[in-house]
């Protein structure tokens, strides 16, 4: 598992995080001066209030498994159109949900984050429909595709995806959910930590988030520097005994490989558990983090 903690890198002043960050529509300048927000930066729309002739429509219990197969097969069909979402590179993100595509601004779809532009990808996760993910985002089905999973059926057919299902103790199981994304036209990697597993109830029937930040490349002459985020990111990739995958370019994508990348403006703190016995140097994992 990766926990996630968040650093606020803004000059506080003392100032209190107002109770409504995220959804707050006050547009007072002194209130804005007196509180922070970090989810947003500037006032949300107020929510519309319901018609009085809006129909209120009402499911019945022995019809409910019939009713959301109908839907799933309709959004699926038919995607909701969408105003993009203009990434500032960090944040958190709610997943647009079935009921939530008019929601917050705010919210996105998983095939919103990978995009089209990756070069190659490490994809780390409990639960993965992998027929599902692949019509999610089918970038995944053609560039090299790491794959850490406790459960992924029907993944051996896909050649392009490198499987590796890491060996857990009785008493533990693999459960990290993240993804980590090489653009092809930019140098940078994006980091993505999520709640959901990838398969379609998580990612359209509940309530879940994500927050990426994006990496540029190390500068000339900075390839020796390090941070804790890369350390721990790297280590978590090593401790899960992840052996890497070929690309085309017949260059071998490791856990040093993400080292290549500049994590020192990062905006939160890995906290990596991996499960299993640990003594000595490796007791930053697991409980003893």
């Amino acid at each position: 598992v990766i926990f996630l903690v968040v650093l606020n890198m803004e000059e506080t002043e003392g100032r209190p995080r107002c109770g409504f960050d995220g959804s707050c529509y006050r547009k007072n300048p002194q209130h804005w001066a007196e509180t922070i927000h970090l989810l947003q930066s500037k006032p949300a729309s107020r929510p519309r209030e319901a018609s009085a002739s809006e129909e209120i429509i009402v499911i019945d219990d022995d019809d409910l498994e019939a009713n959301v197969t109908s839907k799933k097969r309709k959004i699926e069909q038919n995607p909701p159109k969408e105003e993009e979402i203009k990434f500032d590179g960090i944040g958190f993100y709610l997943l647009t949900t079935e009921n939530n595509v008019k929601g917050t601004k705010r919210s996105v779809r998983l095939r919103e984050i990978v995009g089209d532009d990756l070069k190659w990808g490490i994809c780390i996760n409990f639960m993965h429909d992998v027929d599902w993910l692949i019509g999610q985002c089918p970038v995944f089905s053609k560039v090299p595709l790491g794959f850490l999973y406790g459960t992924a059926p029907g993944i051996d057919k896909y050649r392009n995806i490198h499987p590796h299902k890491p060996v857990v103790p009785n008493y533990g199981t693999h459960h990290t959910k993240c993804l980590l994304l090489a653009q092809k036209s930019k140098p940078i990697l994006r980091v993505v930590i999520q709640t959901a597993n990838n398969i379609y109830a998580d990612n359209f029937e509940m309530t879940d988030a994500v927050w990426m930040q994006d990496f540029p490349l190390k500068a000339d002459g900075a390839a020796a520097s390090r941070c804790r985020f890369e350390d721990d990111l790297v280590d978590y990739l090593r401790q899960s005994k992840w052996p890497g995958m070929p690309t085309p370019d017949a260059d071998r994508i490791t856990p040093d490989t993400l080292r290549a990348y500049d994590f020192s403006s990062a905006r939160a703190i890995l906290i990596p558990s991996v499960p299993g016995t640990h003594t000595g140097p490796s007791l930053h994992h697991g409980r003893g983090r």
